[in-house]
């Protein structure tokens, strides 16, 4: 499978028994526009986290001098990239199994794996240049423009439609309810 992140990591478990374990991450741009479109604004702030990663070298990122600002924008990629994109590979590499990524991100080997990233810089550029392909890259930039120019379009009609209707006649109770609460907010 392409743009499939693995590493082996070896953990110990929440019962403090040592554990060896094989991790797989993966993002297809469709799972991450369809983040975006569930998630705009975490996606906004997430774009202004990776804007700000991009703008700086990768040794200052992951060197002790990173700054407060830099680390945050740092634990942020890394948390929505893990928890989007872990899962398990088919054998015949028709699917990438995600069933259980939500009980990844409570586990011993997710905490396990988030401190592994911080401590290897070289598997944390890895990690993120493996997740953020150019393809999820591509779509991720697509996808915030055309939510950018639907809510301006959006506002620009809000601004330009008149208070609301005059005539009530015919509107169900729902629809004089919303006509209503619009007309007493403007």
């Amino acid at each position: 499978m392409q743009n499939v992140y693995m590493t082996p990591l070896k953990y110990k478990n929440f019962a403090g028994q040592d554990r060896t374990t094989k991790l797989h991450f993966h993002i297809t741009p469709r799972e991450f526009a369809d983040w975006m479109i569930d998630n705009p604004d975490e996606a906004e702030s997430l774009t202004n986290s990776f804007a700000e990663v991009q703008q700086d070298n990768t040794e200052t990122l992951v060197a002790a001098d990173a700054t407060t600002q830099q680390k945050l924008a740092m634990l942020r990629l890394v948390r929505v990239l893990a928890e989007l994109g872990y899962g398990k590979p088919s054998e015949d590499g028709e699917y990438f199994d995600k069933s259980d990524n939500k009980k990844f991100a409570y586990s011993a080997a997710y905490d396990a794996f988030r401190l592994f990233l911080f401590e290897n810089p070289k598997e944390f550029v890895s990690f993120i240049t493996t997740m953020l392909n150019e393809q999820v890259i591509n779509e991720f930039s697509t996808r915030m423009q055309t939510v950018a120019a639907s809510t301006a379009e959006q506002q620009d009609g809000e601004q330009a439609q008149p208070a609301g209707p005059t005539n009530y006649d015919g509107m169900t109770r729902e629809e004089l309810v919303a006509a209503m609460q619009k007309r007493n907010q403007q």
